[in-house]
């Protein structure tokens, strides 16, 4: 069984963390933490990776989690994920 050291998202759940943090910059972690709290994600299209994040690794995991830097060179992971005005 892993700890909650060692546990990590999924790679769908890893985009969805990156899209959602690319909406709400520097709050992601305030933001999602709130949609956590009331189960409102604003209609984002992948809350449900996001709530299984939640579900799975808990909020003391959010704590510890930093996503690494994003890469501009259009190859990172959460490019397709990215939500649409």
């Amino acid at each position: 069984m892993k700890t909650a050291a060692q546990a990590q998202p999924n790679a769908e759940q890893f985009a969805a963390l990156r899209a959602y943090a690319g909406i709400h910059s520097g709050n992601w972690r305030k933001n999602l933490l709130s949609a956590r709290l009331n189960g409102n994600y604003e209609g984002f299209k992948h809350s449900h990776l996001l709530q299984q994040v939640r579900n799975t690794l808990g909020p003391a995991w959010l704590d510890t989690f930093d996503l690494p830097t994003i890469n501009t060179s259009g190859d990172n992971i959460a490019a397709g994920m990215k939500e649409t005005p």
